[in-house]
């Protein structure tokens, strides 16, 4: 199955095709798929969701014209097959493999000159199921689509854990490895002892593999462990750039994360202040979470000025956190502090005066 599984993510994606992007709810996971000249049908998207809320991801068309694209999500909690999904669900219709993804050709010819081309693909992860269609009516003036683009669309197909961003955002060496953990599972041994034993020393492998263990809610050590490992890699590449910086902002934030968790709140300010000082010079808006989160770690250690001051770089960043620290209890031990409560009055009113 891996060795299927990275044959097909290897595949280049065609020229002249577009990335897009959809986040499963609830979620940090990104799907992406590589399409030619996608355009999102927001009235198809309404009425799939209208029936199936929380699980329609991409509804629309592509290229050739006429050609009609849908991605529905469903839990995978038994942590099924793709398979037997592909049992359970496909229609009637020739069973055919890309790479290890279950395909079906369903296609038929309705009338005389008039044919449907219709596939389906099964893509499983260790949490979720993707169930690709893609669809198009054809005539005599009109070609069905060539199983080779159907096979080119469904290589294309990459499953990310991006706690903040989207995939432009970060190097697109993460993509493979980051689906293989999702398909895989970072608990397992297809993961632990033979995908990340092969890329021990590669940033991307161990930046999927802390991500993946984060996601997967696994014991707070082992994900401190995963993020400082992924950390000492990413700092030996030479001259990063915007997009490696951000990768490395967010295994600091991953970090301090995990040490939150574990009631670390001193050690994780500097995997914040790290984290923020990068955001920063890059100019990106995670940066106001990213300054909340010190504040809090500042907070819980009864460090009032640095709290204050991390707070105010948070609100300056995002007044929207301003509502969210008024009720935080992580801000308790400075609530009645002045400054505090300048920070939080909303624009245009006084802070309450002080009791004596």
């Amino acid at each position: 199955m891996l060795t299927a599984l990275l044959l097909a993510l290897a595949q280049q994606p065609a020229d002249l095709v577009t990335e897009v992007q959809a986040r499963i709810p609830k979620t940090p996971l990104v799907v992406s798929l590589d399409l030619r000249e996608w355009k999102e049908d927001s009235e198809m998207l309404e009425s799939y969701r209208k029936d199936l809320p929380d699980q329609v991801l991409f509804a629309g068309g592509f290229a050739p014209e006429g050609s009609i694209l849908t991605v529905i999500v469903e839990s995978n909690a038994e942590q099924v097959s793709p398979q037997i999904w592909r049992e359970r669900l496909a229609p009637p219709g020739k069973h055919f493999d890309v790479g290890s993804t279950p395909c079906v050709d369903a296609s038929s010819e309705l009338l005389p000159g008039m044919a449907n081309s219709d596939y389906h693909a099964y893509f499983a992860t260790r949490t979720h199921l993707l169930h690709m269609h893609v669809s198009r009516l054809s005539d005599t003036d009109r070609e069905p689509i060539p199983r080779a683009e159907f096979e080119r669309i469904v290589r294309s197909l990459r499953v990310l854990a991006l706690r903040r961003g989207w995939a432009e955002d970060y190097p697109s060496e993460i993509a493979v490895p980051m689906t293989v953990a999702a398909v895989l599972g970072v608990a397992n041994d297809s993961w632990t002892k033979e995908y990340l034993v092969e890329h021990a020393e590669e940033w991307p492998a161990n930046f999927a593999n802390a991500e993946y263990l984060r996601f997967g809610n696994a014991d707070l050590k082992t994900q401190i462990a995963a993020y400082e490992k992924a950390l000492a890699l990413i700092a030996k590449v030479e001259e990063p750039d915007a997009k490696t910086r951000f990768a490395t902002a967010m295994l600091y934030d991953g970090l301090s994360l995990a040490q939150y968790d574990s009631k670390r709140f001193a050690d994780s300010i500097r995997p914040l202040q790290k984290g923020l000082l990068i955001l920063e010079e890059l100019k990106r808006p995670e940066r106001g979470s990213l300054a909340y989160n010190l504040a809090c770690s500042h907070a819980l250690s009864k460090q009032k000025p640095q709290a204050i001051k991390a707070l105010k770089t948070a609100i300056d960043a995002d007044p929207r956190l301003r509502e969210h620290a008024a009720k935080d209890a992580d801000f308790d031990s400075i609530r009645n502090d002045p400054a505090f409560k300048a920070l939080i009055a909303k624009p245009g009113e006084s802070a309450p005066p002080q009791k004596k």
